[in-house]
Order: structure tokens, then C-alpha cells, then sequence
């Protein structure tokens, strides 16, 4: 694990021959640039264009950290510590190609909107075995010891992680709110003003293992088995001011402690009928996510005529989910190939919602703040892609046919059961050129739906303390339709220069609205949350992604993304809210090797404020650094990364409605120092 192994500096091969454009595809021939042979996978991610990786092994694409990494065209089912090993410890001798895509088309499903990373290994590989330990902890008191092995040689390979952390974090946040009987802001309802703090204490162990053998030449068969089992347990203080027809102020202590599993267990099939390509392959995917946790909240009044109230909420769930893909690939020419892929989903999520308060010295049932009940959601997919080559032109047109069930059963309160069914059609196509000297210009679009949460549908009222939440029956999935223009130029002694411009538009967009109603229940006016589909929602703008290399073990990139933001609500038949905002994040990293043992990362962001419906947002931002460095023939390493080095690190929130206005800042601690010691026994 994190063995960094040295990137040679003469780079012989041309950029001509190392990156290629294929549809939405950026193609990186490893196996071609010698300047990088002795290095890792880690190594090679670094030249591609928008992709960096600092000292930790963590991957950004484009200024973001949701990546999805595949193997070989299938989803890694690593977690993030086994990702990271993984591309620390694999030898770039052992893989063909790296292909990054920004926009995935239907046939890589993921759940990522930010894009895909697919690598692709030699048939061959005779990696040997290795084992490492290692020891991580920070200032933050998070330890967090650590085994792998991995072995690869002939027809077997397999990689196994064992990871326990203990972190103890503690955070805290102010807010204030204000109702308002209409848009004038003159006669004010309520007015509400929190301060919270959190002391959070987590203990994790998590254990990967992945087995793939190659049969003979044209079976292999992937096996993994992923867990993670967290403790976790809470005490959170509140204190809170709160004013409508008369004056609280009131303590919350709460304890919250829950115990919860995530298991998956899987198998995939491939089969080549030759050696051009023609394949089918099978993968079956179980979750399996049993949990319990409980919290106990004791509110204590200062001010006002209440009388104390401790109460004791539950939640039990046992989940079972699993997937299956069957996928089919035919070169019916040299210059073409035909993607079917078939795909079905189900994913249970049940729930018991157990609420009670504290009477005497017993716990009695509310039975109106209790919830048990089952969502469902089935997904149907068919797939089908194709891929053409003329000349210098690629086409890549697509299809995903898309029949989604999503269903809610409550066992005592069957009034309360519905079920949505929805059929679309996402087509996607994108169309490439490249020149002689590596000018790459593709055009792109893509076409998605994004279903909210099952929960959203529901016409079921969850009541909580000071509020409650509402779904909508009527609520429509969201549209989106994302359209890119790009050209990118690389060099074979400087690096690569990429402008993007793009439109991302949804129809139906989902957005979490909050507001205030008064409710007899509570007998006054409280905040409620109800999902809303917005009459339009969409972002245009351009990115603009340097990456400068003037050696093999330097890398210089500055990324930014300007756009605006723009989005619409109905009001009333003949009223529309509409609102404009600019938006940008920028993103500039350096990371180098010096005398072949000393890796240094430095990187400083900052992202605008965003926007939702009546909500807008600013992001962290800041400075991070660190610093590896290799002993004893790479027996040894150690690692010293320092987060947010100015402690600028915040979130700010603020709702600002025509008869509600809420305003939040959290503060965490931010401002660490990491260290890391590897030790290789194998």
C-alpha cells in the first residue's frame, strides 16, 4: 500500500500516440509512455487532464471528489480506503489503457454526476505479491491502523484490506429563523434562534477482498466481498430561544448511539468468443444493511410554562438489495462495435420509526410521530450503444430504455400505500475529431432522469419534534438534458490545454423546500420541509483545465468552472419566481517528485455561493498540503498532509422566502495535520 514507485524523466513517446479521443471517451495508452513505466496507476492518474491525486490517494475529476472508478469496464466495488491502495500499489507495467469520461453515456451507469474513470489492465500481468501495514492519525484524535495484501501473478489476483478507525470529532453551528404572517415582514409569527454543539465519537472496521481468475485465455470470473461495521455514538447540546404568542428558551441534551453493518457480496462472468473484442459477460451484486440506533433527548425549559419532556426515538431496519447486469459486446467491424447491456435493480428499504415519551418511569408509544413502513424501488434497464469510426470522426450514439417502480407499504396505516411506476427513454450521442497534431474537438449530449428518494412520494405526514416533514404524491421525476462542446489540445513537452462549454438543463428539477404553516397539532406555526419540482432549472457556462508537465514527475493545473445559474418556480398560473446567479469554482494544484523519493502536493480552492429555490449556499474552501517521502528502498514511507491550512473551512446556509427567512453558519474543525507511517513486509 502507497508504494510510490519512481516515474522515469526522458518521455519518448509522443502525445500523438499516448492520448486519443474516442466519443465522450478520453483514452490515456499507458502502456505507451515509457516515462512512467516504473511508476503506479497513482502515477499515471496524474497526467490526465482534469485529474489529480494528492499524497492520501484521493481522486478529483474536475474540481470534484464523487469519482467512480471501474475496472476493466466493471464498477470497482472497492471502498475508499481499498480504492486508494489499490492505485498506490498497482504497477502501471500491468495496465493497457486508462480512459477518462467526464459525461458517461447510458452504457456507464453510475450514480456519479461527475464522471467515470475506467482502467484498463494487460491480459497478462506478473505483479508478484506484497503486504503492507500502516498507521494513520491526525490531530483530529483519528487512528487508524492497517493491513493489505495483494497478489497477482499467472491466472490469479487478489487484494485484501483490513482498516479499524476511531474518531473522535466535535463540531458546532448557530442559526436563527423568522415567520412572517405575509411578504410585508411587518407582523412577525415566530421567531427562532439555536445554538448547537456536537461531540461525535466513531469506531469503523472495514474488510475488502477481490479475487478474479483467468480460467484460460477467454473466462475469467471476479468474486468480492466488502464490509463495514460502525459504532457510533453521540451527545449533542442545544440550546434554543423561541418566541411566537409567548417566550421559551429551553436545553436539549441528547444521546444518540447507533450500531449499523454494510455488507456486499458479488460475482462476475466474462467470456471472449475471440480476441477482436466479441464478449458477454454477467455480474450479480448483493447489499445486505442491517442497523439499529437509538436517541434519547432530554429538553429542560428556562423560560416559558412547559413542562420537561425526555423522549426516546428508535430506528430498526434490515435491508436486502441486490442487482444483476448482463452485457453484450459485438465488433462487427474493424472500424465498429454494438453494446447491448440488460440491468434490473431492487432496492428495499424498510424502516421502523419507533417514537416514545417518557411518562412516570415508563416509555409510552406516539403513535403519531411513529412510522413503520417499506419502500420499494425496481429498476428496469436496456442498454444499447454504438461505436463508429470514420476516419478521424467518432460516433457514438446511445440508448437506455428506462422502467422504474417505486412503491411505499405501510403495514398498520394501509391508507397510506402508493405506487409510481415511470417508463423513459435516455438517447445519447457524441461525435469526436482529432487532427494530426493532436487538436481534439467533440461535441456531446446526454439525457437523464434523476428519481428522488422513494420517501418523497409519501403521503404519510412524519411529524418530529418542532417540525414535520410532507411528501408529494404529484412529484415527477427530473429531466435533464446536458449538451457540451469541447476542444483540447495536448503537447509532447508541456501538457494540455482543455475549454469546455456546456448546458445543463432539467425540467422537473427536485429541490427540498422549506416552509412555515401553522399546524393545530403543535398549536402554533412551524417549519415544514415538502419536495417541489421547479418549472426549469438549468446551469450554461464554460470550464477551462490547464495541466502543465513539463517533466515526467511535474504537474502544474490550474481548472475553472464559470456558469450561470438559473431557475424558475411556478407561484400561480400567471405568477413565475425566476432567478439568475453566477457561479464558479476554481482549482489550482502542483505536485512533483524530487530526487526520486520526495513527493510533494500542494492544491487551493474556492467555490462561489450557490443557489437552490429560496436557498443559497457557500461552500469551503481553502488550502491544502502535504508531503511524501520514501525510505529504505521504498520500505518505508511517510506521510504528513496538512487540511485547510488557514482554517477558512465553513458552511454557510440562508432560506430567504416571501414569509420565511432562516440563516445558518457550521464550523468544524477543519485545520488538521495527518500523518501517515507505511511499513512493506512483502
Amino acid at each position: 500500500m502507497f508504494i510510490m514507485i519512481l516515474i522515469a524523466v526522458n518521455n519518448k513517446v509522443t502525445a500523438q500516440e499516448t492520448f486519443v479521443t474516442e466519443g465522450e471517451t478520453v483514452v490515456y495508452k499507458v502502456c505507451l509512455d515509457e516515462s512512467i513505466q516504473s511508476g503506479t496507476v497513482s502515477d499515471a492518474l496524474q497526467n490526465l487532464p482534469g485529474v489529480r491525486v494528492d499524497v492520501d490517494g484521493n481522486i478529483t475529476m474536475r474540481g470534484v471528489s464523487k469519482v467512480e472508478i471501474f475496472i476493466n469496464d466493471q464498477p470497482a466495488h472497492f471502498s475508499e480506503d481499498a480504492r486508494k491502495n489499490y492505485i498506490q500499489q498497482t504497477s502501471v507495467t500491468d495496465v493497457k489503457e486508462i480512459r477518462v469520461m467526464v459525461n458517461p453515456s447510458a452504457r456507464y451507469t453510475t450514480e456519479s454526476d461527475t464522471g467515470v474513470i475506467n482502467i484498463i489492465t494487460k491480459n497478462e500481468q506478473n505483479g508478484g505479491q506484497s503486504m503492507n501495514i500502516g498507521l494513520q492519525a491526525n490531530t483530529l484524535a483519528e487512528y487508524s491502523p492497517w493491513l493489505s495484501y495483494s497478489y497477482n501473478k499467472d491466472k490469479l489476483s487478489l487484494v485484501t484490506n483490513v482498516k479499524g478507525t476511531y474518531n473522535h470529532d466535535i463540531s458546532h453551528s448557530d442559526s436563527y429563523s423568522y415567520s412572517y404572517a405575509d411578504e410585508s415582514h411587518d407582523d412577525t409569527l415566530n421567531v427562532f434562534k439555536n445554538h448547537d454543539h456536537k461531540d461525535l465519537k466513531t469506531v469503523v472496521l472495514n474488510l475488502d477482498f477481490q479475487l478474479n481468475y483467468k480460467i484460460d485465455a477467454h473466462n475469467d470470473v471476479t468474486f468480492y466481498l466488502t464490509g463495514e461495521l460502525e459504532k457510533r455514538n453521540s451527545a449533542v447540546y442545544d440550546s434554543t430561544y423561541r418566541k411566537d404568542d409567548n417566550e421559551y428558551q429551553y436545553i436539549t441534551n441528547a444521546k444518540y448511539d447507533f450500531l449499523g453493518l454494510d455488507g456486499r457480496i458479488g460475482v462476475a462472468y466474462k467470456h471472449l468468443f475471440n480476441d477482436n473484442g466479441h464478449s458477454i459477460a454477467a455480474n450479480f451484486n448483493t447489499i445486505w444493511m442491517p442497523g439499529e440506533s437509538t436517541n434519547i433527548s432530554k429538553r429542560h425549559y428556562n423560560v416559558g410554562d412547559v413542562i420537561d419532556r425526555t423522549t426516546r426515538e428508535q430506528n430498526i431496519y434490515s435491508d436486502f438489495h441486490w442487482d444483476a447486469k448482463v452485457e453484450y459486446t459485438l465488433p462487427y467491424s474493424k472500424k465498429g462495435e454494438l453494446y447491448v447491456a440488460l440491468m434490473k435493480t431492487h432496492r428495499p428499504d424498510g424502516n421502523r420509526l419507533l417514537f416514545d415519551s417518557l411518562v412516570g418511569d415508563e416509555y409510552v408509544r406516539d403513535t403519531l410521530r411513529t412510522e413503520i413502513r417499506n419502500y420499494y424501488t425496481d429498476k428496469n434497464e436496456v442498454l444499447i450503444n454504438l461505436q463508429h469510426h470514420l476516419g478521424r470522426f467518432t460516433v457514438k450514439p446511445g440508448v437506455d430504455f428506462d422502467y422504474t417502480v417505486m412503491s411505499g407499504d405501510f403495514p398498520d396505516e394501509h391508507q397510506y400505500d402508493f405506487s409510481k411506476d415511470f417508463f423513459t427513454v435516455h438517447p445519447s450521442i457524441f461525435v469526436t475529431y482529432s487532427t494530426e497534431n493532436q487538436h481534439n474537438f467533440s461535441i456531446g449530449y446526454t439525457h437523464k432522469t434523476s428519481y428522488p428518494y422513494v420517501r418523497k412520494f409519501s403521503p404519510r405526514i412524519l411529524y418530529q419534534e418542532d417540525s414535520f416533514d410532507v411528501g408529494n404524491p404529484d412529484l415527477k421525476p427530473a429531466s435533464t438534458h446536458v449538451f457540451k462542446a469541447e476542444w483540447t489540445k495536448y503537447w509532447k513537452k508541456f501538457g494540455s490545454v482543455s475549454i469546455n462549454a456546456y448546458y445543463k438543463g432539467s425540467s422537473n428539477y427536485i429541490n427540498d423546500v422549506q416552509f412555515s404553516a401553522y399546524n393545530p397539532i403543535y398549536g402554533r406555526y412551524v417549519t415544514y420541509n415538502m419536495p417541489v419540482n421547479l418549472g426549469g432549472y438549468n446551469d450554461a457556462g464554460g470550464e477551462f483545465n490547464i495541466t502543465y508537465r513539463p517533466m515526467a514527475m511535474l504537474n502544474v493545473r490550474f481548472y475553472a468552472n464559470l456558469y450561470n445559474s438559473h431557475l424558475e418556480y411556478p407561484l400561480s398560473q400567471n405568477e413565475i419566481y425566476k432567478n439568475d446567479m453566477f457561479c464558479y469554482n476554481l482549482t489550482m494544484n502542483v505536485w512533483t517528485k524530487l530526487w526520486n523519493r520526495l513527493e510533494l502536493y500542494a492544491s487551493t480552492y474556492y467555490n462561489s455561493k450557490t443557489q437552490a429555490l429560496y436557498k443559497y449556499t457557500q461552500t469551503p474552501y481553502g488550502i491544502d498540503c502535504g508531503a511524501r517521502m520514501d525510505f529504505f528502498r521504498n520500505r518505508m514511507s511517510l506521510l504528513i498532509n496538512v487540511n485547510d491550512l488557514f482554517d477558512w473551512n465553513k458552511t454557510d446556509n440562508s432560506i430567504s422566502q416571501p414569509t420565511y427567512e432562516y440563516y445558518s453558519t457550521e464550523k468544524k474543525r477543519s485545520r488538521f495535520v495527518s500523518m501517515e507511517i507505511i511499513f512493506k513486509i512483502i
